[in-house]
């Protein structure tokens, strides 16, 4: 695991257009006094690949940094880029492929950053329906999450097995629903990451049998909003960044009460949590593989047929560098006041 992590982070090479990128923390002082604090509603998952936004708000780094969060619990990443989108959120957490699909027709999105580097999407199919190897899932029924990185994944698995996407039945559930989907037979096998892995684990135990369902290819989480906000409320999201940056250190600094705080908000046993962290390495940035990867993945869905719209002419006109502040490197460590 670790090998793979640093490949990719070798492939990123220097920071985005050169620079280097830091978020300034802000002073804690009167931003207790919530008239003062500036007030911005995100959109995440409640599961561990926005984990760094969850810390923000639990551990109180966003009250220190004078905002007002709302935190708004999506389905999915989908779903949180939709409430953007919707104008019922200011922010959102979303893997990088949710921002390819949806920039076709929304050429207002941005990127303020990463937040994770994730490895964690499992193909989980019970052993009563046959499935002992991946190649078992052809004529199956396979729940995903359609519109999501899952879709993008599976299509990807089938073809990487020697098959098509008209060798399974696809069934579109939504990811907090998987557990149950699964265990009464609904579906034959299901797409899907943690926390929702792991339950359905506890839940089965040995009646299921899990695959790797991103071999050889792991994927961004990012924060997300619209260009028309983040121009009227960049101090705003600079802020939010600070905060984010603050529960990645919290993390590192932390990592027994990290665990405990993650088996506690996700409902798991402490010993799956160890596990399960293996497979994320969480760090605020904005590497070059970043644009890679979209422009990869747009070219995909134009083969599909699945945009709706035309491609962005460069997708670096589409990350929002200018809330970022030219400093010493994200994610080093520092003294205090400092970004290392």
């Amino acid at each position: 695991m670790k090998i793979r992590w640093l490949g990719y982070l070798l492939a990123a090479g220097v920071l985005l257009l050169g620079g280097a990128l830091a978020w300034k923390q802000y002073s804690p002082d009167a931003t207790h006094d919530i008239a003062k604090r500036q007030p911005v509603q995100i959109s995440a998952s409640l599961t561990l690949s926005p984990l760094l936004l969850w810390i923000a708000q639990d551990q109180g780094f966003f009250v220190e940094n004078g905002l007002d969060v709302e935190m708004k619990v999506a389905t999915s990443g989908k779903t949180a880029a939709e409430a953007v989108l919707g104008g019922e959120a200011d922010i959102a957490a979303a893997a990088e492929f949710l921002f390819a699909r949806k920039s076709f027709k929304h050429k207002d999105l941005r990127i303020l950053a990463t937040t994770t580097f994730v490895h964690s999407i499992r193909l989980i199919g019970l052993k009563e329906r046959g499935i002992s190897r991946l190649e078992d899932i052809k004529g199956k029924k396979i729940g995903v999450a359609l519109g999501t990185n899952g879709e993008f994944f599976l299509a990807r698995l089938l073809t990487l097995n020697g098959m098509t996407r008209d060798d399974i039945t696809w069934v579109d559930v939504r990811p907090p629903a998987m557990v149950e989907s699964i265990a009464s037979g609904a579906v034959d096998a299901v797409l899907i990451w943690p926390p929702f892995v792991q339950r359905i684990g506890h839940k089965l135990g040995d009646k299921v049998i899990s695959f790797d369902g991103q071999p050889g290819q792991d994927y961004f989480y990012i924060l997300l909003g619209r260009q028309d906000w983040l121009s009227r409320n960049g101090e705003t999201a600079r802020r939010v960044m600070a905060a984010v940056k603050r529960a990645e250190a919290w993390m590192a600094e932390n990592p027994d009460a990290a665990r405990t705080y993650i088996a506690k908000k996700f409902k798991l046993q402490e010993a799956a949590v160890s596990k399960a962290l293996e497979d994320y390495r969480f760090f605020v940035s904005l590497p070059q593989f970043l644009v890679t990867a979209i422009e990869a993945q747009a070219r995909w869905l134009e083969g599909k047929g699945l945009t709706g719209g035309e491609r962005a002419g460069n997708y670096l006109d589409m990350i929002a560098t200018e809330l970022s502040r030219t400093g010493h490197p994200v994610g080093s460590s520092a003294p205090e006041g400092q970004e290392g």
